[in-house]
């Protein structure tokens, strides 16, 4: 039987913990249900983006940080910060071309969690 792909990704302490409370097949399903609610974040991340609301851009990446933070998955949360940041930062004249490439690399890197 092959091993659960979140069981790959996670770091492994962070899954020693969730195996505290929860079987292997849970913390994948646990895993699935992360990426399949960032990716809907990422939808509304992006729609935001198209509307050019800035305010509700750094709202849905925060939301995202604690989520894949608590997952161990690093990368994610700092891309979702980033965007965080820039989202709450920038003018909204250069609001395409800087949040655009920081939506991408967090598309990119969930795709990579999938």
């Amino acid at each position: 039987m092959s091993r659960p792909i979140a069981l790959e990704i996670m770091p492994e302490h962070v899954v020693d913990t969730l195996r505290s409370s929860m079987s292997d097949d849970e913390i994948a399903t646990f895993f699935e249900r992360f990426v399949a609610h960032a990716r809907v974040t990422t939808t509304k991340i992006t729609a935001a983006h198209e509307d050019r609301d800035a305010r509700t851009m750094a709202r849905h990446a925060h939301g995202l940080i604690g989520s894949a933070a608590m997952l161990g998955l690093t990368e994610i949360a700092s891309l979702a910060r980033t965007l965080e940041i820039e989202a709450e930062t920038i003018v909204q004249a250069d609001l395409d071309d800087t949040l655009s490439e920081a939506v991408a690399e967090l598309e990119a890197a969930l795709s990579e969690a999938e």
